[in-house]
């Protein structure tokens, strides 16, 4: 399990509760692209509905499959898939992170491995750091590490 740092990108706030991170936009396209390439089950997951919206734009843009890959959490409750790519979204306060029911279904979906786009300094947020998102960073990160934006642009993940 692997954790990603997206350095920061600032998720922009349209209109409650229009909330996306172009940052996680970024990330997901690219490993959705790694994942196709190899052939690998996956599906993207986010708790919010403008950032699924977004990554399916972004892989329509990018050729990649799209249909049937990015839900948001509350529709894929009950269903799990071999690799789960997780949109976080949020940069600041914990929000959706709070409800412990739907941050459960979004962490316990993955049969393999799971990626989590996020911000390494939102995690240290004291407050985030308390969801069962900051819990389980705490537990996983130390043994998996951080995979940068570049890094994932390299394939070096």
């Amino acid at each position: 399990m692997f954790t990603l740092h997206n350095h920061g990108s600032p998720y922009v706030l349209t209109s409650y509760p229009l909330i996306q991170n172009e940052g996680e936009v970024k990330a997901a396209v690219q490993m959705a692209r790694r994942y196709i390439q190899e052939k690998k089950k996956f599906k993207i997951i986010t708790p919010y509905d403008a950032q699924r919206n977004a990554i399916e734009n972004a892989l329509k843009t990018a050729d990649l499959a799209w249909e049937n890959t990015v839900f948001n959490v509350d529709s894929f409750q009950g269903n799990e898939d071999d690799h789960i790519i997780v949109s976080i979204v949020r940069t600041k306060a914990p929000g959706f992170m709070k409800n412990q029911r739907r941050t459960n279904v979004m962490l316990s979906r993955c049969k393999r491995s799971m990626m989590i786009c996020t911000h390494r300094g939102f995690l240290q947020n004291k407050s985030v750091a308390k969801t069962l998102v900051g819990k389980f960073a705490k537990e996983h990160v130390p043994k998996t590490g951080w995979v940068t934006l570049e890094a994932l642009a390299a394939h070096r993940w």
